[in-house]
C-alpha cells in the first residue's frame, strides 16, 4: 500500500515492493504502483537505485513515473534511478518496453539494457518506448543504447512533448507518424554515450536517428545526432507526408 505521508497523488514504488539492487524482477512491483496511480492520476516515484525490469511496462492515462535523472552521463557513470530493461531480445518487432498512454509522462530515468552487446550487428530489440494518444510527454530522461528509442508512429500520439531526451539509437531514434496536431521536440541529443566501438559501425551503416512521416506541423529545435546513415529522414508513409519546421539542429558524421 501507498506509504500514508506520502503527497496525495503520489507514490514510491518502493512502498509496492521494488528494489533498486540491480537483481530483483520488479516488473509486477512497478506496474501494480502504476495502476494504482492510475486510478486517480498521478506521479510513480522511482528513488535512486538500479532497478531490473524484466517485463515490460504500461504507464495509464494521467500517470507520470519520474525519477531523480536531469543530466547526461555515460551509464557508467549513471546514478539516480536507472531501469535495466531485459524484455525483447531478439525481436525487435516485440512489445515496446514502456508504453505510454494519453496524458502520460516519463521523466528523470535512465533506462539501460544490460544483455546489448557492443558488436555489429548488435542484439535487435523492440522499441524502448511507444505512445498512444495525445498529450505524452518525455523529459529528463537518458536511453543509454536503445535499439530502437521512441515510437510515436504506430499509433497516433498528436501534440507529444519531448525535452532533454539523450540516447545511443543503435538502428532507429525516434519515429512520428499519424501526428494530426502539433508535436514538439527540443533538445534531443543521439550520441555515443555508451560505445563507440562496433556497434557504432552499424549504426553508421543502418541507422536512422530522426524519421518524420505523416505529421501536422512538427517543431523541432536544438536537436543533434552525430554517426548515422540518415540523420534526418522525411518519408510520406501510408497517412501521406508531414509538415516539419527544424531550427538550430543537425546531422554530423554520415557516409
Amino acid at each position: 500500500e501507498p506509504n500514508a505521508d506520502q503527497p496525495r497523488g503520489r507514490v514510491d514504488v518502493t512502498d509496492f515492493g521494488a528494489r533498486g539492487d540491480g537483481e530483483t524482477d520488479n516488473t509486477s512491483a512497478f506496474q501494480v504502483a502504476l495502476d494504482a496511480v492510475g486510478k486517480t492520476g498521478g506521479t510513480v516515484f522511482v528513488p535512486p537505485g538500479r532497478y531490473a525490469i524484466r517485463g515490460t511496462l504500461e504507464v495509464p492515462r494521467d500517470v507520470a513515473i519520474e525519477g531523480t535523472w536531469r543530466g547526461p552521463a555515460r551509464s557508467t557513470d549513471s546514478k539516480g534511478s536507472t531501469l535495466l530493461a531485459f524484455s525483447g531480445k531478439g525481436d525487435p518487432e516485440g512489445k515496446p518496453f514502456l508504453f505510454l498512454n494519453e496524458c502520460s509522462a516519463v521523466k528523470g530515468l535512465v533506462i539501460h539494457y544490460p544483455e546489448q552487446v557492443d558488436a555489429d550487428p548488435p542484439v535487435p530489440y523492440p522499441w524502448t518506448v511507444r505512445g498512444r494518444g495525445d498529450n505524452i510527454v518525455i523529459m529528463d530522461v537518458l536511453m543509454t543504447n536503445p535499439y530502437r528509442a521512441v515510437d510515436f508512429a504506430t499509433f497516433p500520439c498528436g501534440r507529444h512533448y519531448v525535452n532533454r531526451l539523450y540516447a545511443q539509437a543503435l538502428f532507429q531514434g525516434i519515429w512520428v507518424d499519424k501526428c494530426f496536431d502539433v508535436g514538439r521536440f527540443e533538445n534531443i541529443h543521439f550520441w555515443p554515450f555508451w560505445s563507440g566501438g562496433p556497434s557504432q559501425q552499424f549504426t553508421l551503416r543502418e541507422g536512422t536517428a530522426f524519421i518524420f512521416g505523416r505529421t501536422d506541423w512538427q517543431y523541432v529545435s536544438n536537436s543533434f545526432c552525430i554517426g548515422y546513415r540518415t540523420g534526418f529522414l522525411f518519408k510520406a508513409f501510408q497517412d501521406g507526408p508531414g509538415n516539419v519546421l527544424v531550427t538550430q539542429s543537425g546531422s554530423d558524421i554520415g557516409p
